[in-house]
């Protein structure tokens, strides 16, 4: 079974209770449960030469009174390792965690987890993490810190988070497939809303959730093209056309996504954002580009000044440095007649037997931070890439 650390809202908070304990003896625990065999060869060894001197004792014991020694017989016990560990936080004035504050507190024992989520030796062993309304006396911007950390930490092997929530700063950014509604009416017993227009509908007006956009909002087919863009706002040359960031930029997915999103895309027709839609020329989701074609006619004949366009490669992994992902992957493209064409993110899964959304979010995060000018121009790319960005800058006057 894995391990199991509940952490309440509604308690004290002291570094003696022992929800505080809890999770942080799950430290010990994973460590020890890496070293289990070799313990467990040391407990065996201490065991037996117990055993073996006890069982001389009754040997002797026999010489002198036989009834009592026929009695007996060696038995070891042993308590669990974990046990033999304590734990306190105590500042550098000799405050212990118990007489801070209830917000400090709390901070101190949430960045356990975020502590978690970028600790690199994963235990073999599972955890789940139950949380209970983590932005119990947190600012905001904690609270996005948090969420941000334990979603990390749930996409590591072997981990689970669970948390209960009545925040919108957390539920906005969670995806919308990760999160559940249960809805209670009256005295009728509780209720699960699977359907998903309805849940993230009841979840917005629940939570008072309200759109945030600007005058420009950029649409992408999902969340890993928001990364690529990302990355490519930050190529200096790039960046000097149209800043995303500084700009305040929206860039919201059009397939899936997470709650804020989806509010996002159900207001836009009820605001006056202008759209820059960028779609891939040929997508594995199965679209091609005939249908993409007819989606972009539809947005750039509106009369609000949106524009769409699609990409003249296959799809944003194809405008990734080539040399950068050989490198990562160790793959060879040699094969690969027409890079422009070639689904990429398929022939680094084939080859590398890894599975296509992990080599897709390498590609669109890690791999795509390398996109340069130079690279670009490489590849006879700059040149259309920064047309894109003239015409962000242009529909953001």
């Amino acid at each position: 079974m894995p391990f199991f650390a509940l952490f309440q809202s509604d308690r004290q908070n002291k570094d003696t209770d022992k929800d505080v304990q809890d999770p942080l003896k799950l430290i010990t625990k994973q460590a020890i449960a890496e070293k289990e065999a070799e313990l467990l060869e040391v407990v065996e060894q201490i065991k037996n030469k117990a055993k073996e001197k006890g069982q001389k004792t009754i040997d002797k014991l026999s010489e002198m009174d036989t009834e009592i020694a026929k009695s007996l017989s060696p038995n070891v016990n042993n308590r669990n390792w974990d046990s033999l560990f304590s734990f306190s936080f105590t500042g550098d004035e000799g405050i212990a965690l118990n007489k801070r504050g209830s917000g400090v507190r709390r901070l101190i024992l949430l960045n356990y987890f975020r502590a978690e989520a970028e600790d690199k030796a994963n235990s073999s062993r599972g955890v789940i993490y139950a949380i209970e309304e983590p932005e119990t006396s947190q600012h905001p911007n904690f609270q996005v810190m948090l969420i941000n950390s334990l979603i990390k930490l749930s996409e590591t092997p072997n981990k689970q988070v669970i948390i209960t929530t009545h925040s919108p700063e957390i539920a906005k950014i969670s995806s919308s497939q990760n999160l559940i509604l249960i809805s209670r009416d009256g005295d009728n017993p509780p209720v699960l809303i699977d359907d998903e227009n309805s849940k993230l509908s009841t979840i917005k007006d629940t939570l008072g959730l309200m759109p945030y956009l600007g005058k420009l909002v950029i649409c992408v087919e999902g969340e890993l093209d928001i990364k690529f863009i990302k990355n490519l706002s930050r190529v200096p040359e790039l960046k000097a056309i149209i800043d995303l960031e500084k700009e305040n930029i929206a860039i919201i997915p059009m397939q899936g996504g997470n709650l804020k999103n989806w509010v996002d895309r159900n207001y836009l027709e009820q605001t006056n954002a202008v759209e820059f839609h960028i779609y891939d020329r040929d997508s594995n989701s199965g679209k091609n580009t005939e249908q993409y074609a007819e989606q972009i006619e539809i947005v750039n004949e509106r009369e609000d000044e949106s524009f769409a366009t699609m990409t003249i490669k296959r799809e944003m992994e194809n405008y990734i440095p080539k040399q950068a992902i050989e490198n990562f992957f160790k793959v060879d493209f040699n094969g690969i007649l027409d890079w422009d064409t070639e689904d990429i993110p398929t022939f680094i899964a084939q080859k590398t037997k890894m599975p296509e959304s992990a080599v897709k979010n390498i590609l669109n995060g890690k791999l795509a931070a390398e996109i340069t000018k130079e690279s670009l121009e490489q590849i006879f790319a700059y040149d259309e890439i920064e047309s894109w960005f003239k015409k962000m800058k242009e529909l953001n006057i």
